[in-house]
């Protein structure tokens, strides 16, 4: 009876893995036919099958995916969709460390794809910008992208880093964690970030042709430390951080993400934030570097043979201590 349950269950398994993954390739086989002339039905339709496909998590979608990628890489549209799905659900959750297969397909596209072969490589580009590091420089053609992700890789944290060129420069705008901060504890470091950009004084630079002034927050009035700080977690699981907060009035703000099972994509975009009290929180201990670590212990010596020896010279005595005494 055990046997059965076990083989029952295992069938009921693989069944809903196969009705998932064709379910998933069905909805991207209809996002690549979607034209590409803008209209408004479009637009809905897009938002229909993006809402779709937000309802499998990326252990269930990603791996079929690869698939799609393995099978349909010479086909322009295949590829371009599947790498705003990437984009989109993995890029743009910034407490996700990447991953790292999606990661290595966008850096094949930079590769081996070109516009002029009808392969729209913009979202690949946007995915290595936010998860990818030291490796995908010299993937990055245009100069801005290359030195953003350099800042990145050099410990910089970019504020308002999808900020149009036509904002007013007041309104948050996100951050983009730096490679060291990429993951969970990008979250903290955001949040942390954006405190400080709240408090920033709003410079009036002049004023609109109905007499309104126009104003707008200088990001680089964000002291250096904290736009390179660095947090990480203790073994108790606690974020802490290189940069002494309270020297800024500011504290490690507490994290409440969403419930488990709510969508992975937008779990720390809906959340609650609140900040302590700096006083209620010591400053973090700072990061020991590898000069700072620790010098370990010399071990005690090994004296096993010196243990030995002294045994055996004592035999050795008594043995010929024994021989003399017979003659």
């Amino acid at each position: 009876m055990k046997k059965l349950l076990i083989i029952t269950s295992v069938f009921i398994l693989c069944t809903h893995s196969v009705a998932q993954e064709d379910e998933v390739r069905r909805l991207i086989r209809e996002f690549t036919e979607i034209p590409n002339s803008p209209s408004p039905e479009r637009d809905g339709l897009i938002n229909q099958l993006l809402a779709s496909l937000e309802k499998f998590d990326s252990d269930e979608a990603f791996p079929v995916y690869y698939k799609i990628l393995e099978e349909k890489f010479d086909e322009p549209n295949y590829v371009s969709r599947i790498m705003r799905r990437f984009f989109d659900f993995d890029g743009r959750n910034i407490a996700s460390y990447g991953q790292q297969e999606a990661l290595d397909w966008a850096r094949r596209v930079r590769k081996e794809k070109a516009h002029g072969e009808g392969f729209d490589r913009g979202w690949a580009t946007d995915y290595l910008l936010v998860k990818g590091d030291e490796r995908d420089l010299d993937l990055m053609s245009n100069r801005r992208w290359r030195e953003q992700l350099a800042m990145r890789v050099a410990g910089t944290n970019l504020i308002n880093f999808w900020q149009k060129s036509w904002s007013t420069g007041v309104c948050w705008d996100g951050c983009v964690p730096s490679v060291a901060n990429t993951g969970p504890q990008g979250v903290y470091v955001q949040e942390i970030l954006h405190k400080v950009w709240e408090n920033l004084e709003i410079e009036i630079e002049g004023h609109s042709h109905l007499g309104n002034p126009i104003g707008r927050k200088d990001g680089s009035k964000i002291p250096p430390e904290l736009l390179t700080m660095v947090v990480w977690f203790d073994e108790d699981g606690n974020p802490v951080c290189n940069v002494d907060l309270s020297k800024y009035g500011l504290s490690m703000p507490v994290i409440e993400p969403k419930p488990t099972g709510s969508d992975p994509a937008s779990l720390w975009n809906k959340r609650t934030v609140t900040f302590p009290p700096p006083s209620e929180r010591p400053p973090p201990p700072p990061r020991q570097d590898d000069t700072q670590a620790p010098v370990p212990e010399e071990p005690p010596p090994n004296r096993l043979w010196l243990y030995v020896g002294i045994l055996a010279t004592l035999f050795v005595a008594y043995n010929m201590r024994k021989r003399n005494a017979k003659n």
